[in-house]
């Protein structure tokens, strides 16, 4: 059984067709994100403004449907930590647009405006685009670990597989396991990362304060 991001569309039989759009993103673990991210940069919110996205598929228009928006942020980048389209110059003088779908069953995500936030997605041509189904967070909610894997230490030839009630999205690789029922962001979310010691079999690397954080769950837990 495969893990990914659906798009649910639900057929109401009817002499009128009705699609009634959803969105459903699986956990993925940060360095899952940072491997399969076009773009990885540290950037402030400074505005934003909900445009109408022009789309010409006539097979989508047949089904009259409100044409989706997208909230354009006006961002200022600090950082690149990832460039996977050379072609694509960042200007950390510049403010740049990052689209994103407005609505959360388009999977669109609010961010706050002034905040510093550490942002993945992907190019669409000139466009730098992101979904709530990447990895985004406030910059003061990051840990060390997280920084530091974001800034190369993530080894990107080793695979996490997210991993829920026995089915896990790849075959191989570290296993993260997660449920519905507690929150994706724990202590393995926080502070792991798969690599491959001496070149052998990917393993995840349990350090000091992975240790630490399982520690803190559990006197926490016990109270």
């Amino acid at each position: 059984m495969i893990l990914s991001v659906s798009c649910l569309v639900l057929l109401l039989a009817s002499n009128n067709i009705k699609v009634i759009l959803g969105c459903m993103c699986m956990p993925i673990h940060p360095q899952s994100a940072l491997c399969k991210a076009e773009y990885i940069i540290k950037a402030r919110i400074l505005s934003n403004k909900i445009i109408k996205v022009n789309n010409t598929d006539e097979n989508f228009l047949n089904l009259d449907i409100p044409l989706p928006h997208h909230t354009v942020y006006n961002i200022l980048i600090n950082s690149v930590l990832k460039n996977a389209k050379p072609s694509f110059r960042f200007n950390l003088q510049q403010i740049h647009s990052l689209h994103i779908p407005a609505t959360e069953s388009n999977c669109g995500i609010q961010l706050e405006i002034g905040k510093l936030y550490l942002l993945t997605g992907k190019f669409d041509h000139t466009k730098l685009q992101m979904t709530n189904c990447d990895f985004h967070l406030k910059w003061h909610q990051l840990t060390v670990d997280m920084i530091e894997g974001m800034s190369g230490k993530y080894d990107c030839s080793c695979k996490v597989a997210t991993c829920m009630d026995g089915y896990c999205d790849i075959e191989n690789g570290c296993k993260w396991n997660v449920s519905w029922d507690k929150s994706f962001k724990d202590c393995a979310y926080k502070h792991l990362n798969c690599e491959r010691p001496n070149r052998k079999v990917c393993q995840w690397n349990q350090k000091s304060s992975y240790k630490q954080c399982l520690l803190a769950e559990k006197l926490f837990n016990d109270v």
